[in-house]
Protein backbone atom coordinates (compact mmCIF):
# COMPACT_ATOMS: atom_id res chain seq x y z
CA UNK A 1 0.00 0.00 0.00
CA UNK A 2 1.10 3.54 -0.66
CA UNK A 3 -0.45 6.98 -0.78
CA UNK A 4 2.69 8.53 -2.33
CA UNK A 5 3.04 10.70 0.78
CA UNK A 6 6.71 9.79 1.16
CA UNK A 7 7.60 12.04 -1.75
CA UNK A 8 9.92 9.59 -3.48
CA UNK A 9 10.12 6.12 -4.96
CA UNK A 10 12.23 4.56 -2.17
CA UNK A 11 9.87 5.43 0.68
CA UNK A 12 6.72 4.93 -1.40
CA UNK A 13 7.75 1.38 -2.30
CA UNK A 14 7.46 1.81 -6.08
CA UNK A 15 9.75 2.30 -9.07
CA UNK A 16 9.02 5.36 -11.20
CA UNK A 17 9.44 5.18 -14.97
CA UNK A 18 9.29 7.68 -17.83
CA UNK A 19 7.32 10.85 -17.17
CA UNK A 20 6.08 9.78 -13.73
CA UNK A 21 6.75 12.02 -10.74
CA UNK A 22 5.53 12.64 -7.21
CA UNK A 23 3.05 15.53 -7.20
CA UNK A 24 1.31 17.84 -4.76
CA UNK A 25 -1.06 19.18 -7.45
CA UNK A 26 -3.84 16.62 -6.96
CA UNK A 27 -4.40 14.24 -4.06
CA UNK A 28 -7.20 11.85 -3.27
CA UNK A 29 -5.98 11.36 0.31
CA UNK A 30 -3.36 13.45 2.08
CA UNK A 31 -1.31 15.94 0.07
CA UNK A 32 0.49 13.98 -2.66
CA UNK A 33 -0.08 11.56 -5.53
CA UNK A 34 1.68 10.10 -8.57
CA UNK A 35 1.50 12.27 -11.70
CA UNK A 36 2.05 11.03 -15.24
CA UNK A 37 2.35 13.77 -17.83
CA UNK A 38 2.60 11.95 -21.15
CA UNK A 39 3.22 13.58 -24.48
CA UNK A 40 3.57 12.30 -28.01
CA UNK A 41 4.79 8.70 -27.88
CA UNK A 42 5.87 9.07 -24.25
CA UNK A 43 4.78 7.12 -21.22
CA UNK A 44 5.37 6.75 -17.53
CA UNK A 45 4.11 5.20 -14.36
CA UNK A 46 4.94 3.35 -11.17
CA UNK A 47 5.81 -0.35 -11.11
CA UNK A 48 5.33 -2.58 -8.07
CA UNK A 49 4.96 -6.20 -7.08
CA UNK A 50 2.06 -8.51 -7.76
CA UNK A 51 -1.12 -9.36 -5.88
CA UNK A 52 -4.51 -10.87 -6.57
CA UNK A 53 -6.50 -7.61 -6.43
CA UNK A 54 -4.97 -4.21 -7.18
CA UNK A 55 -6.78 -1.02 -6.21
CA UNK A 56 -5.97 2.62 -6.89
CA UNK A 57 -7.47 6.06 -7.20
CA UNK A 58 -7.47 7.45 -10.76
CA UNK A 59 -7.86 11.08 -11.87
CA UNK A 60 -7.73 12.02 -15.57
CA UNK A 61 -7.73 15.73 -16.36
CA UNK A 62 -9.05 15.80 -19.92
CA UNK A 63 -9.87 13.87 -23.06
CA UNK A 64 -6.79 12.14 -24.50
CA UNK A 65 -6.07 11.69 -28.18
CA UNK A 66 -6.22 7.89 -28.22
CA UNK A 67 -6.78 4.80 -26.09
CA UNK A 68 -4.12 4.11 -23.49
CA UNK A 69 -3.49 1.75 -20.61
CA UNK A 70 -3.76 3.00 -17.04
CA UNK A 71 -2.96 -0.39 -15.52
CA UNK A 72 -0.98 -3.27 -16.96
CA UNK A 73 1.22 -6.23 -16.15
CA UNK A 74 4.14 -8.05 -17.70
CA UNK A 75 3.51 -11.31 -19.51
CA UNK A 76 0.04 -12.44 -20.57
CA UNK A 77 -1.67 -10.40 -17.92
CA UNK A 78 -4.65 -8.24 -17.16
CA UNK A 79 -4.60 -4.64 -18.28
CA UNK A 80 -7.07 -1.78 -18.13
CA UNK A 81 -7.28 0.96 -20.73
CA UNK A 82 -9.21 4.15 -21.23
CA UNK A 83 -10.82 3.18 -24.49
CA UNK A 84 -11.68 5.20 -27.59
CA UNK A 85 -14.05 6.17 -29.12
CA UNK A 86 -14.80 8.66 -26.35
CA UNK A 87 -18.38 9.65 -25.48
CA UNK A 88 -19.34 13.30 -25.73
CA UNK A 89 -20.97 13.58 -22.32
CA UNK A 90 -17.90 14.06 -20.14
CA UNK A 91 -17.46 10.37 -19.37
CA UNK A 92 -14.89 7.82 -20.42
CA UNK A 93 -14.90 4.05 -20.75
CA UNK A 94 -12.62 1.65 -18.93
CA UNK A 95 -11.93 -1.59 -20.79
CA UNK A 96 -10.36 -4.59 -19.04
CA UNK A 97 -8.38 -7.03 -21.18
CA UNK A 98 -6.48 -10.29 -20.80
CA UNK A 99 -3.40 -10.33 -23.02
CA UNK A 100 -5.10 -7.66 -25.19
CA UNK A 101 -8.28 -9.74 -25.50
CA UNK A 102 -11.33 -7.75 -24.39
CA UNK A 103 -13.03 -9.00 -21.21
CA UNK A 104 -15.60 -6.22 -20.96
CA UNK A 105 -16.12 -2.48 -20.88
CA UNK A 106 -17.10 -0.45 -17.82
CA UNK A 107 -19.10 2.75 -18.15
CA UNK A 108 -20.69 3.95 -14.93
CA UNK A 109 -20.54 7.70 -15.28
CA UNK A 110 -16.75 8.04 -15.22
CA UNK A 111 -16.01 11.72 -15.54
CA UNK A 112 -12.84 13.62 -16.29
CA UNK A 113 -11.62 15.85 -13.49
CA UNK A 114 -12.87 13.56 -10.69
CA UNK A 115 -11.24 10.84 -8.63
CA UNK A 116 -12.42 7.29 -9.31
CA UNK A 117 -11.66 4.10 -7.36
CA UNK A 118 -10.41 1.33 -9.64
CA UNK A 119 -10.17 -2.31 -8.55
CA UNK A 120 -8.64 -4.96 -10.82
CA UNK A 121 -8.62 -8.74 -10.38
CA UNK A 122 -5.30 -10.09 -11.68
CA UNK A 123 -5.68 -13.83 -11.03
CA UNK A 124 -7.52 -16.53 -12.94
CA UNK A 125 -11.25 -16.85 -12.58
CA UNK A 126 -14.32 -18.33 -14.27
CA UNK A 127 -17.40 -16.13 -14.73
CA UNK A 128 -16.20 -13.49 -12.28
CA UNK A 129 -15.72 -9.71 -12.58
CA UNK A 130 -12.19 -8.58 -13.36
CA UNK A 131 -12.82 -4.89 -12.68
CA UNK A 132 -14.83 -2.71 -10.32
CA UNK A 133 -15.10 1.07 -10.46
CA UNK A 134 -16.30 3.27 -7.60
CA UNK A 135 -17.53 0.12 -5.88
CA UNK A 136 -19.53 -1.16 -8.88
CA UNK A 137 -18.35 -4.49 -10.33
CA UNK A 138 -18.12 -5.05 -14.07
CA UNK A 139 -19.53 -7.91 -16.08
CA UNK A 140 -18.42 -11.47 -15.35
CA UNK A 141 -15.71 -12.93 -17.56
CA UNK A 142 -13.23 -15.82 -17.66
CA UNK A 143 -9.46 -15.41 -17.87
CA UNK A 144 -6.19 -17.09 -16.88
CA UNK A 145 -3.68 -14.23 -16.67
CA UNK A 146 -0.01 -14.86 -15.87
CA UNK A 147 1.27 -11.30 -15.36
CA UNK A 148 3.73 -10.76 -12.51
CA UNK A 149 4.78 -7.10 -12.20
CA UNK A 150 2.25 -4.30 -12.43
CA UNK A 151 2.34 -0.68 -13.54
CA UNK A 152 -0.11 2.18 -13.15
CA UNK A 153 0.19 5.29 -15.30
CA UNK A 154 0.00 5.59 -19.06
CA UNK A 155 1.62 3.50 -21.76
CA UNK A 156 1.41 6.09 -24.59
CA UNK A 157 -0.79 9.09 -25.19
CA UNK A 158 -0.96 11.63 -27.98
CA UNK A 159 0.02 15.26 -27.34
CA UNK A 160 -3.29 16.35 -25.84
CA UNK A 161 -1.71 17.52 -22.59
CA UNK A 162 -3.65 14.95 -20.57
CA UNK A 163 -2.44 14.52 -16.99
CA UNK A 164 -3.07 11.28 -15.11
CA UNK A 165 -2.90 11.13 -11.31
CA UNK A 166 -2.74 7.93 -9.25
CA UNK A 167 -3.19 7.72 -5.48
CA UNK A 168 -3.96 5.22 -2.70
CA UNK A 169 -2.61 1.97 -4.17
CA UNK A 170 -3.70 -1.07 -2.14
CA UNK A 171 -2.90 -4.67 -3.09
CA UNK A 172 -5.08 -7.30 -1.44
CA UNK A 173 -5.49 -11.05 -1.97
CA UNK A 174 -9.07 -11.54 -0.79
CA UNK A 175 -11.33 -9.57 -3.13
CA UNK A 176 -12.45 -6.14 -4.31
CA UNK A 177 -12.30 -3.45 -1.64
CA UNK A 178 -14.88 -0.70 -1.36
CA UNK A 179 -13.34 2.73 -2.03
CA UNK A 180 -10.49 2.97 0.49
CA UNK A 181 -7.69 5.33 1.48
CA UNK A 182 -4.01 5.37 2.42
CA UNK A 183 -2.38 7.98 4.68
CA UNK A 184 1.03 8.37 6.30
CA UNK A 185 1.28 9.14 10.01
CA UNK A 186 4.35 11.25 10.84
CA UNK A 187 6.13 12.21 14.09
CA UNK A 188 4.61 14.96 16.24
CA UNK A 189 6.81 14.66 19.35
CA UNK A 190 9.66 12.74 20.95
CA UNK A 191 8.49 9.75 22.97
CA UNK A 192 11.86 8.40 24.18
CA UNK A 193 15.41 9.38 23.15
CA UNK A 194 18.00 6.65 23.62
CA UNK A 195 21.68 7.27 24.27
CA UNK A 196 23.47 8.99 21.42
CA UNK A 197 20.48 10.03 19.32
CA UNK A 198 20.58 13.74 18.41
CA UNK A 199 19.57 16.09 15.67
CA UNK A 200 22.13 16.38 12.91
CA UNK A 201 23.04 19.73 14.48
CA UNK A 202 23.71 18.05 17.82
CA UNK A 203 20.48 19.16 19.49
CA UNK A 204 19.10 16.72 22.05
CA UNK A 205 15.43 17.79 22.12
CA UNK A 206 12.65 17.93 19.52
CA UNK A 207 14.33 15.28 17.41
CA UNK A 208 10.98 14.60 15.75
CA UNK A 209 11.46 17.77 13.71
CA UNK A 210 14.26 16.03 11.83
CA UNK A 211 12.15 13.03 10.78
CA UNK A 212 8.69 14.48 10.12
CA UNK A 213 9.29 16.10 6.74
CA UNK A 214 7.56 14.64 3.67
CA UNK A 215 9.33 14.56 1.40
CA UNK A 216 12.48 14.45 3.55
CA UNK A 217 14.67 17.55 3.63
CA UNK A 218 17.86 15.61 4.38
CA UNK A 219 21.35 16.74 3.37
CA UNK A 220 24.87 15.44 3.88
CA UNK A 221 25.81 15.00 7.54
CA UNK A 222 26.90 18.57 8.33
CA UNK A 223 25.29 20.26 11.32
CA UNK A 224 21.72 20.09 10.02
CA UNK A 225 18.36 19.90 11.75
CA UNK A 226 16.92 18.12 8.68
CA UNK A 227 17.63 14.63 10.08
CA UNK A 228 18.71 12.76 13.20
CA UNK A 229 21.87 10.78 13.82
CA UNK A 230 23.69 8.52 16.24
CA UNK A 231 27.50 8.60 16.27
CA UNK A 232 28.07 6.93 19.63
CA UNK A 233 29.17 3.39 20.37
CA UNK A 234 26.06 2.01 22.01
CA UNK A 235 24.33 -1.23 21.09
CA UNK A 236 20.57 -1.57 20.84
CA UNK A 237 19.51 2.00 21.61
CA UNK A 238 16.12 3.29 20.45
CA UNK A 239 14.67 6.54 19.27
CA UNK A 240 10.89 6.48 19.73
CA UNK A 241 8.65 9.05 18.03
CA UNK A 242 5.06 9.88 18.92
CA UNK A 243 3.10 9.84 15.67
CA UNK A 244 -0.05 11.45 14.28
CA UNK A 245 -3.17 9.82 15.71
CA UNK A 246 -5.38 7.79 13.41
CA UNK A 247 -8.25 10.17 14.15
CA UNK A 248 -6.17 13.17 13.09
CA UNK A 249 -5.39 11.35 9.83
CA UNK A 250 -9.12 11.23 9.07
CA UNK A 251 -10.06 7.75 10.31
CA UNK A 252 -13.41 7.75 12.08
CA UNK A 253 -15.24 5.37 14.38
CA UNK A 254 -16.82 2.64 12.27
CA UNK A 255 -14.12 2.78 9.59
CA UNK A 256 -12.24 -0.46 8.95
CA UNK A 257 -8.46 -0.30 9.26
CA UNK A 258 -7.03 -2.71 6.70
CA UNK A 259 -3.32 -2.57 7.52
CA UNK A 260 -0.47 -0.51 8.97
CA UNK A 261 3.21 -0.57 8.06
CA UNK A 262 6.15 1.54 9.27
CA UNK A 263 8.53 3.06 6.72
CA UNK A 264 11.84 4.81 7.30
CA UNK A 265 14.49 6.62 5.25
CA UNK A 266 18.09 6.06 6.42
CA UNK A 267 21.66 6.73 5.33
CA UNK A 268 25.28 6.90 6.46
CA UNK A 269 27.99 9.40 5.49
CA UNK A 270 30.60 6.66 5.11
CA UNK A 271 30.63 3.52 3.04
CA UNK A 272 32.43 1.07 5.30
CA UNK A 273 31.50 -0.66 8.55
CA UNK A 274 27.96 0.69 8.37
CA UNK A 275 25.85 0.27 11.49
CA UNK A 276 22.98 -2.18 11.49
CA UNK A 277 19.50 -1.03 12.49
CA UNK A 278 15.90 -2.12 12.90
CA UNK A 279 12.47 -0.51 12.56
CA UNK A 280 9.11 -1.22 14.16
CA UNK A 281 6.23 0.22 16.19
CA UNK A 282 6.40 0.23 20.00
CA UNK A 283 2.67 0.69 20.59
CA UNK A 284 -0.83 1.05 19.06
CA UNK A 285 -0.29 -1.50 17.57
CA UNK A 286 2.87 -3.27 18.66
CA UNK A 287 4.91 -4.31 15.60
CA UNK A 288 8.17 -6.06 16.43
CA UNK A 289 11.31 -4.45 15.03
CA UNK A 290 12.86 -6.05 11.96
CA UNK A 291 16.11 -5.36 10.12
CA UNK A 292 16.37 -2.39 7.78
CA UNK A 293 16.16 -3.14 4.06
CA UNK A 294 18.69 -4.76 1.76
CA UNK A 295 19.86 -1.68 -0.17
CA UNK A 296 23.59 -1.14 0.31
CA UNK A 297 24.48 -3.42 3.22
CA UNK A 298 21.49 -5.56 4.19
CA UNK A 299 20.07 -4.49 7.52
CA UNK A 300 22.26 -1.37 7.72
CA UNK A 301 21.48 2.34 7.73
CA UNK A 302 23.82 2.73 4.75
CA UNK A 303 22.26 2.65 1.28
CA UNK A 304 25.42 1.80 -0.61
CA UNK A 305 26.16 5.47 -1.38
CA UNK A 306 27.16 8.15 1.11
CA UNK A 307 24.13 10.16 2.19
CA UNK A 308 23.79 13.57 0.55
CA UNK A 309 20.93 15.88 -0.35
CA UNK A 310 17.84 13.65 -0.33
CA UNK A 311 17.25 11.29 -2.12
CA UNK A 312 20.95 10.73 -2.95
CA UNK A 313 22.29 8.01 -0.68
CA UNK A 314 19.05 7.58 1.29
CA UNK A 315 17.19 4.28 1.25
CA UNK A 316 13.68 3.36 2.23
CA UNK A 317 13.01 0.40 4.51
CA UNK A 318 9.69 -1.08 5.55
CA UNK A 319 8.66 -2.70 8.80
CA UNK A 320 6.28 -5.64 9.03
CA UNK A 321 2.95 -5.20 7.25
CA UNK A 322 0.31 -5.78 9.92
CA UNK A 323 -3.22 -6.47 8.72
CA UNK A 324 -6.50 -5.83 10.56
CA UNK A 325 -4.76 -4.34 13.61
CA UNK A 326 -6.62 -3.40 16.77
CA UNK A 327 -5.85 0.26 17.45
CA UNK A 328 -7.22 3.16 19.49
CA UNK A 329 -8.03 5.92 17.02
CA UNK A 330 -7.44 8.85 19.37
CA UNK A 331 -4.18 7.51 20.79
CA UNK A 332 -0.92 8.24 19.00
CA UNK A 333 1.11 5.21 17.93
CA UNK A 334 4.80 5.23 18.83
CA UNK A 335 7.29 4.30 16.10
CA UNK A 336 10.77 2.97 16.91
CA UNK A 337 14.14 2.92 15.18
CA UNK A 338 16.99 1.04 16.85
CA UNK A 339 20.74 1.39 16.40
CA UNK A 340 21.87 -2.19 16.78
CA UNK A 341 25.63 -1.92 16.29
CA UNK A 342 28.03 -0.57 18.95
CA UNK A 343 30.30 1.58 16.79
CA UNK A 344 31.22 5.24 16.35
CA UNK A 345 30.23 5.06 12.70
CA UNK A 346 27.29 7.42 12.00
CA UNK A 347 23.70 6.29 11.49
CA UNK A 348 21.26 8.83 10.04
CA UNK A 349 17.44 8.95 9.71
CA UNK A 350 15.52 11.49 7.61
CA UNK A 351 11.93 10.20 7.77
CA UNK A 352 9.83 8.03 10.03
CA UNK A 353 6.28 7.27 8.92
CA UNK A 354 3.49 4.76 9.37
CA UNK A 355 1.37 3.99 6.32
CA UNK A 356 -2.21 3.12 7.20
CA UNK A 357 -4.91 1.85 4.83
CA UNK A 358 -8.58 1.94 5.72
CA UNK A 359 -12.09 1.69 4.30
CA UNK A 360 -14.48 4.46 5.38
CA UNK A 361 -17.70 3.11 6.87
CA UNK A 362 -19.88 4.76 4.23
CA UNK A 363 -17.66 3.89 1.26
CA UNK A 364 -19.71 0.97 -0.02
CA UNK A 365 -22.86 3.07 -0.21
CA UNK A 366 -21.29 6.29 -1.48
CA UNK A 367 -21.33 6.37 -5.28
CA UNK A 368 -20.65 9.17 -7.72
CA UNK A 369 -23.80 10.43 -9.47
CA UNK A 370 -24.57 8.89 -12.82
CA UNK A 371 -23.65 11.10 -15.76
CA UNK A 372 -26.46 11.25 -18.29
CA UNK A 373 -25.58 10.19 -21.86
CA UNK A 374 -28.10 12.87 -22.94
CA UNK A 375 -26.99 16.06 -21.16
CA UNK A 376 -29.14 18.21 -23.47
CA UNK A 377 -32.27 16.74 -21.84
CA UNK A 378 -31.10 17.97 -18.43
CA UNK A 379 -30.96 21.52 -19.77
CA UNK A 380 -34.73 21.68 -20.27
Amino acid sequence: MTGFEGGGASVDGVTLTGTASNSATQARTGTRSLRVNPGASSNGGATFGSGSYVHFGLYVTSLPDASFRVFGSTGAGIDVQIAAPFPQDGTFRLQVRNNASNLGTQMVGFAFGLWHWIAVRTVAGTSVPFIAVDGVSGAAATASPTGTVYQVGADSVGPAGTDIYIDDIIIDDTGFLSPSKVAMLVPTADSAIGTGWTLGSGGTTSLFGGVDNIPPTAVADAGTTAQIRNATSNANVNYDATMTTYAAAGIAAGDTILAVQPVISTAAPVTTSAKLGTVGVASNPTIANIALGAGGTAGAFWSGVAGGTWPTGWKGSFGTLTTSPSVTLGTAPVMRVTQVTASTRIAMVALMGINVAWTPAAAAAAQLPHVSPYPQILAH
